[in-house]
């Protein structure tokens, strides 16, 4: 720098970005459906991965966080604005940690994982793949609001987002 005459300063860009959605990923083998004569249709699979992650894509969603068994066939579909991770050890705790510089809300199929998020963790249930009837979720639903009311009785009710697609 010495020798130089003229520095030029190049303005760093903003890289910091506010995670405030995440989506917890699904297990690949059952994701999609229950129904085992359909299972290895691979054109109905794609169509249902699609529709997925355009259901994924709709959110808006900051942070993808990959099931231990999950592949990428639904992943490589999403926004490249989102940022994919797989197999973090402790997926409760690094949403903990997030949700403290934050509101967080998390999208779930339907995971245990929630059971152990922080009450102030908004939770939003999704029927991506419309695999559930539609009594057995709400029930799913209404049994995890049970309990957070037990652990926070002024947590935020977890509801159910649908799709018009």
């Amino acid at each position: 720098l010495s020798k130089k005459k003229e520095v030029t300063f190049v303005e760093r860009r903003d890289r910091a970005k506010r995670i405030e959605r995440v989506f917890l990923g699904v297990n690949s083998f059952w994701g999609w459906t229950d129904d085992y004569a359909i299972r290895k249709d691979k054109e109905l699979y794609k169509k249902a991965v699609q529709k997925a992650a355009n259901r994924i894509n709709s959110l808006n969603i900051d942070i993808y966080l990959m099931h231990p068994r999950e592949n990428d066939d639904l992943v490589r579909l999403l926004s490249p604005k989102t940022i994919i991770l797989k197999n973090l050890d402790g997926n409760e705790i690094f949403l903990n940690s997030l949700s403290k510089g934050s509101l967080l809300t998390v999208y779930t199929v339907m995971s245990g994982s929630v059971y152990d998020l922080d009450s102030g963790i908004k939770i939003r249930y999704v029927n991506i793949f419309n695999r559930f009837k539609e009594e057995t979720y709400t029930s799913w639903i209404n049994q995890f609001n049970q309990y957070r009311r037990l652990v926070d009785p002024d947590s935020d009710e977890a509801k159910e987002i649908t799709f018009e697609d």
